[in-house]
């Protein structure tokens, strides 16, 4: 629902993990998988499109952009929040560098599949501990199915949901 993906967003850019939330607003608008989510680069938004390339075939994705998308991604900072971390070793001088990627995690680096996988599952649990949510098991495939079911509600056709969606 879209009261959970606002919710899970929200608490994301509140722990400032950025990436995490961008993460999120792509899956759910964009129906991308988990391994393209960490490939896609900054230059994927263009001229109101979203360009990336679907890892599983290969598949060119160019799709309009989601009001909703564009909304999420302009409220969230493109780069990772300038500042120490915890349990890393950085000289007082040394600056986050600009993230290459959409998605990235606090250091400013790309997520690997499995890390932005796991810290979602991390911030979800959070939440349904914290009665927030009203489940622990919402993950970033089931915001691609959502993207897929609305796209056929949409009244697209099998040829233009799966060219949406990244199938071959």
């Amino acid at each position: 629902p879209a009261a959970v993906v606002r919710t899970v967003i929200e608490a994301a850019v509140a722990q400032r993990k950025f990436g995490l939330a961008r993460a999120v607003a792509i899956a759910r608008y964009a129906g991308a998988r988990r391994g393209d989510l960490v490939r896609i680069a900054r230059a994927a938004r263009a001229d109101g499109r979203f360009r990336f390339v679907s890892g599983k075939r290969r598949v060119p994705v160019d799709i309009p952009e989601d009001p909703e998308l564009s909304r999420w991604l302009d409220a969230t900072p493109s780069t990772a929040p300038a500042e120490k971390r915890r349990g890393r070793k950085l000289k007082a001088e040394a600056e986050t560098p600009a993230a290459t990627t959409l998605v990235f995690n606090v250091a400013g680096k790309p997520y690997t599949e499995d890390g932005v996988g796991q810290e979602l599952a991390k911030l979800v649990v959070s939440l349904h501990e914290s009665k927030k949510l009203d489940n622990e098991r919402y993950d970033l495939h089931g915001l691609r199915h959502t993207r897929g079911v609305e796209l056929a509600l949409a009244g697209c056709t099998d040829a233009q949901g799966a060219a949406m969606m990244g199938h071959g």
